[in-house]
This record gives structure tokens, sequence and C-alpha cells, in this order.
């Protein structure tokens, strides 16, 4: 897929919330917070964060944070949404009419793209690079492994080193498009002797049962209509459909689990796949860096991964997670 590579440019000393103004063609816009629940900060140069409020505008250089159970929505112009999930860093590194640059710091994030024209919308993090012209995706970052998952259109994604800035400090390693369906992760190879760092390995795998349906929380969020005039009122009024919308996806995610029962089970030493599958409905296969296989149940996911086994319940560092499939 062609696209355009975006270069961050340096951050502008501006205020975080700026005055509605009239703009030229291909001047710097600015991202309306168009959903917010939790405690989510904004803060630019080293100022101390302040809490973000509905129809607040965050410009070019604000890096924004989740709390726990906490997160927002940016909506850039009319073309582009961006969801950032709890526990997240988030950078605008360049919010202009035809280039839209981000950058993930830490946790994920979750971004719907349409009607984009020429407009290009890059999203880094410390490892990788996800470049579109149009689609649904996400994106996560956590203990040096990048995660890109695909549910609609195309993704093209770099292994490549970014600064804090968002600026690129490596060339491409790998690189490659990324298909509906798939998932690419970036990660660190073994680094071997004389190496400064380690190498930055591209691997791709199909699209887990769990981002599929977690991208479902980006499809909800709407594209407001001319988001720069709304009021925080006009905002509120959306706010309980899709925090309603939003449970229900959580839901399916481990529909039909009773929570006692589960809770029964982690205390168990004696399990059996068979009582698993009956519990969730499903069986996820996990499968190691060090080509170990692991077979159960995943309870949640974050920098490390809590996994029901017939064993009991173990904790896989994210890190070491190559692939999960789901076999019903």
């Amino acid at each position: 897929m062609a696209y355009t590579r975006i270069i961050p440019v340096a951050l502008i000393a501006v205020s975080i919330l700026i005055q509605p103004s009239c703009k030229k063609a291909g001047e710097a816009e600015s991202g309306i917070v168009t959903f917010k629940v939790g405690s989510v900060t904004a803060a630019r140069d080293g100022a101390q964060p302040v809490e973000l409020k509905l129809a607040d505008r965050v410009a070019t250089g604000t890096v924004i944070e989740t709390g726990e159970k906490s997160a927002c929505a940016v909506q850039f112009g009319e073309s582009c949404v961006v969801r950032i999930d709890e526990g997240s860093r988030f950078l605008i590194v360049q919010a202009g009419a035809k280039e839209l640059a981000l950058s993930l710091r830490s946790g994920s994030v979750m971004s719907k793209l349409v009607r984009s024209g020429n407009r290009t919308l890059a999203i880094s993090t410390p490892t990788a690079l996800a470049a579109v012209r149009g689609t649904r995706f996400s994106v996560s970052y956590r203990e040096g492994r990048s995660v890109v998952a695909v549910n609609e259109g195309t993704v093209q994604v770099a292994a490549e080193r970014h600064d804090e800035s968002g600026k690129a400090v490596s060339a491409a390693a790998q690189e490659a498009p990324v298909k509906e369906g798939s998932t690419a992760v970036v990660a660190e190879a073994p680094k071997k002797a004389g190496e400064e760092r380690p190498a930055l390995e591209l691997t791709q795998r199909p699209i887990s049962d769990t981002e599929n349906k977690s991208l479902k929380k980006i499809e909800v969020l709407p594209i407001v209509p001319d988001a720069a005039s709304k009021k925080a009122e006009d905002l509120e009024k959306n706010q309980p459909s899709i925090i309603e919308k939003e449970q229900e996806i959580d839901k399916t995610i481990n529909k039909g689990v009773d929570e006692d029962e589960v809770r029964k089970m982690m205390a168990r030493k004696d399990l059996t796949l068979a009582e698993i599958r009956r519990t969730f409905n499903r069986i996820d296969e996990i499968t190691l860096y060090s080509g170990k296989v692991i077979k159960g149940a995943i309870l949640s996911r974050g920098a490390s991964y809590s996994v029901l086994t017939p064993e009991g319940t173990i904790s896989i560092p994210e890190r070491n997670v190559q692939n999960v499939k789901v076999i019903r």
C-alpha cells in the first residue's frame, strides 16, 4: 500500500486549550475531546497536568494520560477519531490537515480514519510505526513490544525506534503491510554479542478474538459533525449511549462466563481443559517465543497475561507471547 511517511516536527509552544479561530488550509489543527470516562489529564512542555473535559481542544505537543478504568476519544477534523484506553500515555506530535502524527508511549489506542482524502495518519511507539490512509486498527505498547491489530483496511507497519518526541531514531529494520484480519507484533530479538541494543523483529499472526471484539469500541464512537462548534453539554448527550455500547462489548469478550464459577476454578489445581472449555466456551492456545505452548483461558491482558490452566492460574509477561489463537 502506498503511503506517506510522516516525519514528526518540533513541538510548538502553544497552550493546551486553544480558542476557535479561522484557519488557512494546511495549518495545524487541534483535536477535540468528544468522549471521556474517568480520570484523563493533559500537559505541555513540562507544565502540571490538567484534567481534560468534554469539548476541550488539544494541540500539537500535548501529552494525554488516562488513569485506571478511564478512557477518552479525541477527534481530528471530521475524518479521524482516536480512542485512548486506560493506563495510557499518548502524545500529539503533529496535528495537521494533511498529516496527523501521534505517539503512544505506553498503553493502547484505537483509531478510525474515514473520508481521509489526502490525510495520512501515523501512530508511532518506541519500537514501531503504523501508517494509514483509511481504516480501523489498534496499537498497543508494553515492555518493548508493539502490537498493531487491523480489522478493516490495511496498515503499513515498520519496525523502527522512536524517541520521546515521536521522532524516528533508527532506520526501519523491517516493514510490511498488515491487512484486515491480521495483527503485527514488533518485539526485540535476543541481544547478540557486540550489539548496543537488540534488533527489532516484525511478525504477523491472525487477529485474536479479543482484539477483534475490542476494536468494536472504535466502531461505536461517532465522528461528530462540526465538533469544533460543540459545547460540552452537546457532547454529554452522547456519553450514556457510548458507555452502554462499550459495556455490551466488554460482556461479549467473556460472554456467558459465571464469575463465581471462575473464582472457584482459580482456586483448584486439578482442572481439565474440558471444564475450562465448558465454562469459557473456548480454549486459548498461547505460543511463546521459546516455542512452549500453553492452553487454557486468558482472564486478563496487559503487561502480563493472566491465564487459567489445568494446573492453576499463571502469569505470562506479554513480551514472551508470540501468538494467541482461539480453539472453539
